[in-house]
């Protein structure tokens, strides 16, 4: 299972119940000729989502990499379940869902998260690029620190992205 890491500023989001979800690009999104099929549901537990080429018409399975719904990840500064997976392309984010992502600004939350999202971004993976996304809701389980503590935590400790 690859582990989910976040920044410090999304550390603290989630540590304060700002954010309950995270977008990270499927590895197919960056072929524009791939269009997303179907989820297959859980297949011996793990997410998988399927994708069918748009002139060929294969068709192929993508794992998320990310575990199940029900495991817990370590931010260091606590701990996550994941409670829900699903699919979308980049784009079609609502403004309820861009708020879920940490939002607390007076602004767009939509355009708030295209900014973080094309900060972070892999090449080929940009706003512009609407890639196909995992999006990944989840619920803080356990706090090792409280928000203000986490501010304290030597560097070193904090997870980062």
């Amino acid at each position: 299972m690859k582990p989910l890491k976040f920044t410090e500023e999304m550390v603290r989001a989630i540590l304060e119940g700002r954010k309950t979800q995270t977008r990270r690009p499927i590895a197919i999104s960056k072929n524009k000729e791939w269009d997303f099929k179907e989820t297959l549901g859980t297949l011996e537990g793990i997410f998988h989502a399927c994708f069918k080429h748009k002139k060929t018409r294969q068709l192929k399975t993508v794992k998320f990499p990310f575990g199940k719904v029900g495991d817990r990840h370590s931010i260091k500064a606590g701990e996550i379940e994941i409670t829900n997976i699903c699919v979308e392309r980049l784009q079609n984010i609502s403004e309820e869902d861009a708020i879920a992502e940490g939002f607390n600004y007076g602004c767009d939350s939509v355009q708030w998260f295209r900014d973080l999202w094309d900060s972070y971004a892999k090449k080929g993976y940009g706003w512009d690029k609407n890639p196909w996304v995992w999006v990944i809701e989840f619920k803080l389980v356990g706090k090792a620190v409280s928000v203000d503590q986490y501010s304290t935590v030597p560097q070193e400790k904090r997870q980062l992205s």
